[in-house]
């Protein structure tokens, strides 16, 4: 019965693949746009990292910071620089840089 109701609402393990997969695609691809906020992005991508973690996909906190930093429109171009140089960005949450930006 167990199994039954796992494919039913998880689907099968192919499918799971295919989600975990396009997951990941989804969050390669993902950008910001010049006109949307920080917190904007910043709840797009915990969504799709959420998502993804419910299919067994775990992004660590540094991948997450990379990619915020990384995603960031050329306004934050001074601001980028300044944490990069920074040694402690390498140690620092997720949510800590987005409260930071």
């Amino acid at each position: 019965a167990w199994d039954i109701l796992q494919v039913h609402f998880e689907g099968t393990t192919q499918v799971q693949s295919s989600r975990k997969d396009l997951l990941a695609t989804k969050f390669e691809n993902l950008a910001m746009e010049e006109h949307e906020s920080v917190a904007d992005f910043s709840s797009r991508l915990s969504s799709l990292v959420q998502e993804s973690r419910t299919l067994g996909k775990i992004y660590k906190d540094a991948k997450l910071v990379k990619k915020l930093l990384r995603c960031l429109p050329s306004k934050f171009t001074p601001y980028k620089a300044g944490l990069s140089a920074n040694p402690i960005s390498e140690s620092i949450t997720y949510d800590e840089m987005v409260g930071k930006l």
